[in-house]
């Protein structure tokens, strides 16, 4: 992966990031328009579903990250 791919995939990251913490900040609103035996599952689910997103894409960009930045020029030995 060339910086090039990493810069075109760094929007894609971030807006997973973005949307994963929409979902954890508006738990709490979302699950009181829910009945009121489901508040509780609601929120927790969707806290982890907001934590999980920021996660995993925060994880992706940075191991993306390394991988363009310790490029050994594998890629230009090939015969």
């Amino acid at each position: 992966m060339g910086q090039r791919e990493f810069i075109k995939q760094v929007p894609n990251r971030l807006t997973g990031v973005i949307i994963g913490l929409v979902f954890y900040y508006n738990a709490e609103f979302l699950s009181e328009a829910a009945p009121s035996n489901w508040n509780e599952f609601i929120e927790q689910n969707m806290q982890l579903i907001g934590v999980l997103l920021v996660g995993l894409s925060i994880l992706k960009l940075s191991v993306d990250w390394y991988l363009v930045n310790s490029d050994d020029g594998f890629e230009e030995k090939k015969i």
